[in-house]
């Protein structure tokens, strides 16, 4: 059986349509060097799917219910961010997708000759992208592997956490509350500190006093601003800030 980077481009496809997203899996099906990885039907569901699955390429429409296109983008830190096409039915966002860096804008409905020349470039974008990045990884240093759980009191109480079971932490000072299998739990370290320990891709900082495992968001809404209002699955509302929505923050 073949490796996965053997199956081609990682593509993933967002639309609210199904009929939308069943034409562009048709296309692609037809293009050589291209493995969908996913579809979403949301913006929310969008920023899950690229976050987890990490594709290079994807399609993304602009009109969807909760947050649009160009928000979905905005979302992805530009640093990791994949090839964006947008794919619309309106003609007048064409210069906002380009200010996201976008490598095309296909009008509905797709005209097959256009979307594969615009795949022969998406080729040779990700082919000289492969080569930079694999120069870059020669230069790093082995990365240093992450603590796979977390030492957690409550009151005389101490278990231990792993991260998947974290849903947020709250600063206090000179400890992190920590919120996991729906308890509270206390630990000595800024949070900062923690936010080190944890993996990027699924856990960010919301402001200066919250980070968030994305696994555990429910809905996010723009309030303008550069600013989105979260709504994580136990109710708790928070207010992700412009000084750390994802645009903003570097890798660390």
């Amino acid at each position: 059986m073949p490796s996965e980077p053997s199956l081609g481009i990682r593509t993933a496809i967002v639309d609210d349509e199904p009929p939308a997203r069943a034409k562009l899996r048709r296309l692609l099906s037809e293009a050589e060097g291209f493995h969908l990885v996913g579809e979403a039907a949301t913006g929310i569901e969008a920023v899950n799917l690229i976050l987890r699955e990490k594709p290079a390429l994807v399609f993304l429409d602009v009109s969807m219910p909760d947050i649009n296109g160009f928000a979905v983008a905005r979302a992805i830190p530009e640093e990791t961010r994949p090839h964006i096409v947008f794919v619309t039915a309106h003609d007048d966002r064409a210069l906002e997708a380009f200010e996201v860096h976008a490598v095309d804008y296909l009008l509905k409905p797709v005209d097959p000759d256009r979307f594969f020349a615009m795949l022969a470039r998406v080729r040779t974008l990700e082919t000289a992208r492969q080569a930079t990045m694999e120069a870059l990884l020669h230069k790093l240093p082995a990365p240093s592997e992450l603590p796979k759980r977390f030492l957690l009191t409550d009151g005389d109480r101490a278990v231990f956490v792993t991260p998947s079971e974290i849903e947020r932490a709250e600063s206090a000072r000179n400890y992190v509350v920590v919120h996991a299998r729906g308890q509270r739990f206390i630990l000595r370290s800024t949070l900062d500190e923690f936010h080190a320990q944890l993996d990027p891709e699924h856990f960010v900082r919301m402001n200066r006093s919250h980070l968030v495992h994305l696994d555990f968001v429910k809905e996010m809404v723009a309030v303008g601003h550069g600013e989105y209002r979260v709504r994580l699955m136990d109710g708790t509302d928070l207010v992700w800030s412009r000084r750390f929505s994802p645009g903003a923050q570097k890798p660390r």
